[in-house]
């Protein structure tokens, strides 16, 4: 009897040890749950004008996509962040999305700064981010989970260096102290003399600043012929605007990249102001409709309408990727990486081994009678 009761309890023991092992060692089953897809962006602040569109657009994929059945028939779990364009808000946002949130993927980073706050946080996470705004130099190379479908400001910083040395020959820089600005004038300071260009005053100010008339006077005795407003958001692009005119200094403005309607809404104050912008929207195939599909859904077309169409164009980037490689993040970033050629609402574009998009280039636009016109 000793002996039966022994034999039935190691038995026992030893199937509830294989149940034990087998529960911990069986992977979880995900195949039909969601595909959870974090959102980092500005959503409070001066940059609110730019995040507000792109999580727009990235909306509008994934009710597209979930309404033609999800990716693989898995519906996709969008997981909203606010960056407010900073570092440490973006790197908080980045650890709640992948130690809580637990996303294999970001649409996100419209604020170099955000970038370089969460780059840490989801390159040790091994989480995916496909960024529609971010475009400092020194941020391509800087993780193979991180990419970006706007261009490097090593192209816009030299795109103005060539547009302005055709027509001037003494720019004033009023830049602010944020990695966006501050990397598109490094690279526009390298490529001036070259166009025939001499600074006569380079001057830099905090995002929190209100008054700019000591630094404004500074350019105003160093008589630029063109004064490059070098702001991280329109609103301060506008104060500065604002100051310098009431201080007299006439010479016209060129800035980078904004093309908003509370530009145009300052009437005469901006009137001739330049502006090096990602390339609008096509107006007929994959852009045309993601305009109509954005307008009808949101009662208004997308301000800043290259930011929301790359956003909605980096959510089908990662759900076509998860169709091919599987729910895999360094499979996906490789699968991105390899695509010879993508077509979206942007344009047509692949991508460098840095991450950076290759094919979409700045265009220069002018503001005249109430409206941004190519020049």
């Amino acid at each position: 009897m000793n002996k039966t009761l022994v034999g039935i309890l190691v038995i026992l023991v030893v199937v509830a040890g294989g149940w034990f092992v087998l529960k911990d060692s069986a992977p979880v089953n995900t195949g039909t749950g969601p595909i959870k897809i974090g959102f980092i962006a500005p959503l409070t602040g001066d940059a609110d004008v730019y995040g507000e569109p792109v999580r727009n657009g990235a909306q509008l994929a994934v009710e597209e996509i979930n309404r033609a059945g999800g990716i693989n028939g898995r519906p996709i779990e969008m997981v909203y962040e606010d960056g407010k364009c900073n570092g440490k808000d973006a790197a908080g946002a980045a650890r709640k999305l992948t130690s809580i949130d637990k996303v294999g993927y970001i649409v996100g980073g419209v604020c170099s700064a955000e970038a370089f706050g969460f780059e840490p946080i989801i390159t040790e996470a091994k989480t995916f981010v496909l960024m529609p705004g971010a475009s400092a130099p020194k941020l391509a190379g800087l993780s193979p989970y991180l990419m970006r479908n706007n261009p490097n400001d090593n192209i816009t910083g030299v795109a103005i260096a060539n547009f302005l040395g055709k027509s001037y020959k003494k720019p004033a820089i009023i830049a602010e102290k944020t990695d966006y600005a501050q990397g598109i004038k490094d690279v526009f300071l390298a490529h001036a003399k070259q166009n025939g260009l001499s600074v006569v005053s380079t001057q830099d100010y905090d995002t929190n600043t209100s008054d700019f008339r000591t630094v404004l006077t500074q350019i105003k005795n160093a008589n630029p012929d063109v004064v490059w407003i070098d702001a991280q958001t329109s609103a301060n692009l506008i104060r500065i605007g604002t100051q310098a005119r009431q201080l007299g200094i006439q010479a016209p403005f060129i800035t980078a990249p904004f093309n908003d309607q509370s530009l145009i809404d300052t009437g005469a104050l901006l009137d001739g102001l330049i502006t090096a912008t990602p390339p609008g929207l096509a107006t007929e195939g994959k852009g045309a409709q993601f305009v109509e599909a954005y307008t009808k859904a949101y009662d208004a077309p997308p301000e800043y309408s290259f930011y929301a169409g790359a956003a909605y164009d980096g959510v089908y980037l990662i759900a076509q990727a998860i169709e091919n490689v599987g729910d895999n993040p360094a499979k996906v970033s490789g699968y991105i990486h390899s695509i010879p050629s993508y077509t979206g609402t942007i344009g047509t574009y692949h991508f460098e081994e840095s991450g950076d998009v290759v094919g979409i280039d700045p265009v220069f636009q002018k503001l005249t009678g109430g409206k941004f016109v190519n020049l």
